[in-house]
């Protein structure tokens, strides 16, 4: 077989919600949607009908946690532009955790309340702060004696 020098035409396609550089081809644009759909469903699979998130199931354990609730949040917002039915859930859940004296804590707590924000408002005009600032004073914070008490 010789070589012409000339390559076959290719189709080219963007991906839904992505910068117009990002040009795909018809294969690439069918896995990396496959793809998603399956991150998709492992994502959702993994919330809790109670609200939050885990990543890691024992048996008879489910540890939901604020870092995997931000992290699956965050995948559901950046990566595929999700929509959450059970939304109040989750941010409930968010909210009900106790402090901890680890910044990290707090910076998943924070982190999933602006995913939720997101989420729930998926117009430019709905990332408001104000919703989170709301939500972070309602956060219960410990006392001189350390002790959780309510905002």
């Amino acid at each position: 077989m010789s070589y012409s020098g000339e390559h076959p035409p290719t189709r080219v396609m963007h991906l839904e919600g992505s910068p117009p550089a990002l040009a795909l081809d018809e294969a690439l644009q069918a896995h990396l949607t496959l793809a998603l759909q399956r991150a998709s469903a492992y994502l959702l699979g993994k919330q809790s009908p109670q609200g939050g998130f885990c990543f890691y199931r024992g048996y008879y354990l489910e540890e939901l946690n604020p870092a995997d609730t931000w992290h699956g949040l965050a995948v559901l917002r950046n990566l595929l532009h999700a929509e959450l039915p059970q939304w109040k859930r989750h941010a409930e859940f968010v909210v009900s955790q106790t402090v901890e004296p680890q910044p990290f804590a707090l910076y998943c707590r924070m982190r999933s309340l602006y995913a939720l924000d997101t989420i729930h408002r998926p117009s430019p005009a709905g990332r408001s702060g104000a919703w989170i600032r709301s939500r972070a004073a309602h956060l219960p914070y410990p006392d001189r004696s350390g002790r959780t008490t309510a905002a």
